[in-house]
């Protein structure tokens, strides 16, 4: 029985039970527990075994126990990567989604700078006014954005609008541009472009009272287009175009606007009305004679109404043109020369000449809505108030924010630092090669410095492992030592 103590002191003392795997381990307790069925269970011998196979058998669950610990960590681990893998994603996207917001941030700067800069330019404004007037028009209760009405600016600078009428200008234009934009085609640009030109046309209804004008006109061409199937495209360009010539022959506003209202409702195309009109008024100023017999008055009279009421006297010419006799020989005679250069003569007096009433109720109401602004009015604060308005604000709100002087000199200044970094790297090729002996001895030094440190580190870890090894070999003898007693 001593030779059987001695001989597992032994095992245990060489380590081996303590270094074998589990495989061994499983093995031993088997053939222990085969042994022990073999044994009395009252004898010394079977006590001795069993406590033998209890403690490797404890070895064995214990191995076991690390091992489904040691898996569950791994099963962790595994699950803590992939919520961290999730986390890492929305990072990435977030980061992304920064980005690109910085960027266009940075984006919507840039064109603030520009549109500023191009407002200096046509108005001849100094930088600390372009900026004041860029902080009067974020203040006008709109649903058009800032971007928009700095355009209405530049085109105020286009068409020679005074500095000080630049923000009433651009307040008025831009309820024409609420009220009428869905109409005039090319944006609010176009819109100011078009109202601008004719009121610089229509001079008889013009006063310097710039943001009154334009309203007006704008009142006009909404209250025309309620009455009938003008719209305000067709009804500026032809009012452009007649109003060119006819308001310094005598027309006025009033006489231009409902001709060009008449003409759209008869199907009279812009180009071909726009240019009988304008021939046929001149021709009426030279050769009275013709067109006094054609509207069937003495020449005197003809001759005078034409200088005093060049309306008037167009008036009479049309009605007569529906008359037979000789005013309709010499009506053909005027219609051929007239036709000689394209215009559309014939079909403006065939048309007008039947229908000489609309004429006179176009001018009259033109007229009359040219001298107030109720109507446009009450159509901008119509569509200025609904949902999609306030949503077009809430956006200005956010750009108004993003805009800010503050946000936009840090980004200049970054932009700026980002164009200073680039330009470094670009010459940095060149100092390197400059420099590149000096380089070289700086980098051997840093790489002998490094390989004495590294080496001191693995001289330290190496005793510091090998004091470790000595105290578990100490242990190791004293837990054997143990048993052995």
């Amino acid at each position: 029985m001593a030779k059987n103590e001695t001989s597992t002191a032994t095992v245990i003392f060489n380590g081996e039970k303590a270094n074998a795997t589990l495989k061994q381990l499983e093995a031993e307790a088997r053939k222990l527990n085969a042994e022990l069925r073999q044994l009395n269970v009252n004898s010394k011998e079977f006590g001795d075994k069993e406590k033998e196979f209890q403690r490797i058998n404890g070895r064995v669950r214990e191995i076991r126990g690390e091992i489904n610990q040691t898996g569950g960590a791994f099963s962790k681990l595994a699950d803590q990567a992939n919520k961290y893998q999730q986390i890492l994603q929305m990072i990435t996207v977030g980061l992304i989604g920064f980005g690109a917001s910085v960027v266009g941030l940075i984006k919507g700067n840039a064109k603030l700078e520009d549109s500023l800069a191009d407002i200096r330019k046509t108005t001849k404004l100094t930088v600390d006014e372009v900026k004041k007037l860029n902080t009067e028009l974020g203040k006008i209760d709109t649903r058009t954005s800032r971007s928009d009405l700095r355009e209405m600016a530049v085109v105020a600078g286009q068409l020679g609008i005074a500095q000080k009428d630049i923000l009433p200008f651009v307040d008025s234009i831009d309820k024409l541009n609420v009220a009428l934009g869905a109409e005039i085609q090319g944006g609010a640009s176009e819109v100011a472009t078009q109202m601008g030109t004719l009121r610089n046309v229509l001079t008889d209804m013009k006063t310097s009272a710039v943001s009154d004008d334009m309203l007006r006109l704008g009142n006009a061409i909404n209250v025309l287009g309620a009455d009938g199937f003008a719209t305000a495209p067709v009804l500026v360009d032809l009012s452009n175009r007649i109003g060119g010539v006819g308001m310094s022959l005598g027309l006025s506003s009033a006489e231009v606007m409902g001709i060009s209202a008449t003409l759209q409702e008869l199907a009279v195309s812009t180009e071909r009305g726009g240019t009988a009109m304008t021939k046929i008024l001149m021709k009426m100023t030279y050769n009275t004679t013709d067109f006094a017999k054609v509207a069937g008055i003495p020449l005197q009279e003809f001759t005078n109404l034409v200088n005093t009421d060049l309306y008037g006297a167009f008036v009479k010419v049309v009605e007569g043109s529906k008359r037979g006799g000789e005013g309709a020989t010499i009506l053909g005679k005027l219609i051929r020369e007239l036709e000689i250069s394209g215009a559309g003569a014939s079909e403006v007096f065939s048309k007008l000449g039947d229908n000489t009433e609309m004429l006179q109720q176009k001018v009259a109401l033109a007229g009359k809505s040219l001298q107030g602004t109720d109507e446009i009015t009450r159509q901008f604060n119509d569509k200025n108030t609904t949902l999609g308005a306030t949503l077009d604000k809430l956006g200005k709100e956010f750009y108004r924010l993003i805009t800010l002087p503050g946000v936009t000199e840090f980004l200049k200044s970054m932009v700026g630092s980002v164009v200073n970094l680039v330009a470094w790297f670009k010459a940095l090729p060149e100092w390197i090669d400059k420099y590149r002996i000096q380089l070289i001895a700086v980098a051997g030094a840093i790489g002998v410095y490094i390989a004495a440190q590294t080496r001191s580190i693995q001289v330290a870890i190496l005793n510091n492992l090998t004091l470790k090894e000595g105290i578990l070999l100490k242990m190791k003898d004293a837990v054997v030592l143990e048993y052995l007693v």
